[in-house]
């Protein structure tokens, strides 16, 4: 009996085990490539990352679509590069608060400065064509960061007697195959139908939907995540002499290749190596948007938004894409929790006036500051420092100032490179 028993043990197992082989084999095969895009795109809309983790915790993931109700933003429009082309392409929300209409893949954001890259490309075609010197033609004017692509745009009208807008079709829109983009103002009927409006930080419209800017090649691109993404990858791989639709590789190399620390031609170079990567902000009023590229990698990112909420956001969506597609970049900054003495805290409680209509209300809670800011909700703030406090969503760092006595006589509040001084009132 015992023998018998052993044996039918035996051959269960044995028909379990492939049983199990079969099912996952019957699922990896199941498994297309279709599936696997679908995948990481899930995987970025429910995970993005915020820029702070506490030291021994796992990462908090953050749904797309609660983030931009958090964040008070209609619309968002995503464009993912890998191995070389558009992975995926999404867009979420509406094209203004209280409107049914959505926004698409195909709608037009303001590009900002995104316009810049693709101004300079057009001035690297005629260096291409010998009719543009790249050291005193473009190199100068373009490190020329006030100025230098109003300069350039009227250098390129002179040089071809057409308007900047027929130039930049011609030889890069349409090359690239860049449908949706256009640097006309007004906007053309084809093309004025699929824009967006702006959005100011309290959710309402722009005036008169968006603002109108004189330099084109500054700030006057109209464009969709899709179509930048096409610009990036036209870049990334002219660079490693794989395309030369607008330029040679020697000069898509150029354009990535820093003048100035990290400045490029029209965009910022940072890394090197295989992790060399370019990246650009736009922030038109209304509109927020981020470009990023690691030509060796052939991957990359654009994403595109109707607000000017759009900047945290955005880096909370390439937070989450770099964890999906393993870059060595935009991750969250670790940070330890630290619980000073009550008396550390006592010192810093009262009320910060930054304007007459907007103050700081500071209060403290167990191991951390709690502030107030008028018509706001709470936020907490932990310790970095005896002086140095911080909030993780958003990300902001308040530093207190003492006068020579060490009495708190007020705080500088940083968020995103931009600080604010606030007055101790009482």
């Amino acid at each position: 009996m015992g023998f018998h028993h052993c044996h039918f043990r035996r051959i269960f197992r044995f028909s379990f085990s492939v049983t199990f082989i079969l099912v996952f084999f019957i699922l990896t095969a199941c498994e297309t490539p279709k599936s696997r895009v679908r995948q990481r795109m899930k995987s970025v809309e429910n995970g993005l990352l915020k820029a702070v983790v506490f030291k021994g915790m796992e990462p908090e993931k953050a749904r797309l679509n609660e983030r931009m109700q958090f964040y008070n933003i209609p619309g968002v429009s995503v464009a993912v590069i890998y191995k070389s082309q558009i992975d995926w392409a999404n867009a979420y929300g509406f094209k203004e608060f209280g409107l049914i209409e959505t926004v698409t893949t195909e709608s037009l954001f303001q590009a900002g400065a995104l316009s810049q890259p693709v101004a300079a490309l057009v001035a690297l075609h005629f260096v291409e064509k010998g009719q543009l010197d790249l050291d005193s033609d473009v190199n100068t004017v373009l490190l020329d960061l006030e100025g230098g692509f109003a300069v350039l745009q009227q250098l390129l009208v002179d040089l071809e007697r057409k308007a900047f807008t027929a130039i930049a079709e011609e030889t890069v829109l349409q090359p690239i195959g860049m449908q949706n983009s256009t640097f006309a103002c007004p906007l053309p009927p084809s093309l004025k139908e699929k824009a967006v409006p702006g959005h100011l930080p309290g959710g309402e419209p722009v005036e008169g939907k968006w603002l109108r800017y004189p330099v084109a090649a500054a700030s006057g691109l109209w464009s969709t995540p899709s179509d930048l993404a096409l610009f990036a990858v036209e870049v990334m791989k002219a660079a490693r002499g794989e395309s030369q639709k607008v330029v040679s590789p020697a000069l898509a190399q150029a354009m990535l290749t820093p003048e100035e620390e990290i400045h490029g031609l029209g965009l910022y170079i940072e890394g090197e190596g295989d992790d060399l990567f370019f990246h650009m902000r736009g922030n038109n009023t209304g509109y927020a948007c981020f470009m990023v590229g690691y030509p060796v990698r052939g991957e990359g990112a654009v994403i595109m938004t109707n607000s000017d909420n759009g900047a945290h956001l955005i880096d909370e969506i390439v937070r989450g894409i770099s964890a999906v597609y393993e870059w060595p970049h935009f991750q969250p900054e670790v940070k330890a929790l630290y619980k000073l003495d009550s008396s550390v805290y006592s010192q810093y409680l009262g009320r910060y006036e930054i304007s007459p209509d907007y103050v700081l209300n500071v209060t403290h809670e167990d191991y951390y500051l709690i502030i107030t800011p008028t018509g706001q909700a709470p936020t907490k703030f932990y310790a970095q420092g005896l002086t140095v406090f911080f909030s993780e969503d958003p990300y902001i760092v308040i530093r207190f100032e003492k006068d020579g006595e060490g009495r708190v006589t007020g705080l500088i509040l940083t968020q995103r490179g931009q600080s604010q001084k606030a007055k101790k009132i009482e």
